[in-house]
């Protein structure tokens, strides 16, 4: 079993935080690793790779992915980062992996809907994960703004169109919150799909 993690964070520069991050790693046996932090330098990032023991570094305006498998960038833009991985786990196909931090505007993701698109594989498997900033039922999300269908919508269509099954997640219900407090408070689902 291949083990990733995708993770939406700000700070990772703090004890506390990298502590963590090199913790979950260890615990739960992380073979590659979505940090999605635009202001991580490609520099910091590399210190990262090495302090974590990872072989690579893929690195865009939409964080950084250590890893020990990728071989080769499909398609990348500053929405999305989409590598192939070769692993002895799959010895005769491969797996396309796109790595997703959304901007909020429509036209915005639709930018990354048709970059996405372009990465899409043909014949191999593809996981897609990340922060897309937008949910597809009102069921994933508490607090903040109300629930946005047409963006809902067009989220949906994309999967769809992409045949893009959601995989589920583990741990708690909702797996994003704004740190407000005091009836600011917003919380959201963040899910990942996967295509065969």
């Amino acid at each position: 079993m291949i083990k990733g993690m995708f993770w939406n964070v700000r700070g990772i520069s703090k004890a506390l935080t990298f502590r963590r991050l090199k913790k979950l790693i260890q615990m739960y046996s992380i073979q590659f690793l979505a940090i999605c932090e635009s202001r991580l330098q490609v520099g910091r990032a590399e210190r990262y790779r090495c302090k974590l023991n990872f072989h690579g570094l893929l690195h865009n305006s939409v964080g950084s992915v250590l890893e020990n498998y990728f071989d080769v960038i499909i398609g990348e833009s500053s929405q999305h980062v989409s590598a192939r991985l070769s692993h002895d786990h799959l010895p005769e196909s491969q797996l396309v992996v796109s790595f997703v931090h959304t901007r909020c505007t429509t036209i915005e993701r639709e930018e990354l809907w048709a970059g996405l698109l372009s990465d899409s594989p043909a014949s191999t498997a593809w996981l897609v994960g990340g922060d897309f900033n937008v949910i597809s039922d009102a069921d994933e999300k508490r607090g903040g703004r109300p629930f946005n269908p047409a963006k809902a919508m067009e989220f949906v269509q994309f999967i769809s169109e992409v045949n893009l099954t959601d995989i589920g997640f583990s741990g708690a219900r909702f797996t994003w919150c704004n740190n407000r407090h005091g009836g600011g408070e917003d919380l959201k689902t963040i899910r990942s799909g996967s295509s065969e």
